[in-house]
């Protein structure tokens, strides 16, 4: 059996309409799912940003031990060691990167070069062997309060109060 001419458009027009009803699903699916997928994910980056957290907390409390056992200076040498030469044998000679000098409180805790964002920054560079940006973390000096903060993007924040010489970590709600 032929079709008329008219039947061929009315069946166009119906696979046209089949189509588009496909398209309208597939995409309020992938919109279901995105909304709950995203908590998801800024709970991953939260965890990413608390491990650097944890990270810096282990770092401060060396650096604290280390100015109890040299006699508690003004001044303590970082030397941060290569990554890929943490696999080498224990009487291999490690690698340094990066040696930097950190300025430290009365009570021997890191304290800023200048009382700004930058000294802020470099004091991130200077504790963690890395620059902060590599992460995302926008570095905020708060002049009041006189702490560090280090902010993902609308996400989780480090806060190095440089007055109470204390660490803390805000994580982002998921919705």
């Amino acid at each position: 059996m032929r079709m008329t001419p008219q039947q061929k458009a009315d069946a166009n027009v119906s696979l046209e309409l089949v189509k588009m009803a496909a398209i309208c699903v597939v995409l309020v699916v992938i919109g279901y799912a995105a909304a709950y997928i995203e908590p998801d994910i800024e709970q991953v980056d939260n965890q990413a940003y608390k491990q650097e957290y944890l990270r810096l907390q282990h770092v401060l409390g060396a650096v604290h031990n280390q100015w109890i056992i040299r006699g508690k200076p003004r001044y303590i040498n970082l030397n941060w060691q290569d990554v890929s030469q943490l696999t080498q044998p224990l009487n291999s000679n490690p690698k340094i990167v990066a040696s930097t000098k950190v300025k430290l409180s009365v009570s021997g805790f890191p304290v800023l070069n200048t009382q700004d964002t930058q000294g802020c920054e470099i004091l991130w560079q200077q504790l963690m062997g890395a620059s902060r940006s590599k992460l995302h973390l926008v570095s905020r000096y708060k002049e009041s309060q006189q702490q560090c903060e280090f902010k993902a993007f609308d996400s989780a924040v480090i806060i190095y109060s440089l007055a109470s010489e204390t660490l803390s970590f805000t994580e982002a709600k998921a919705i």
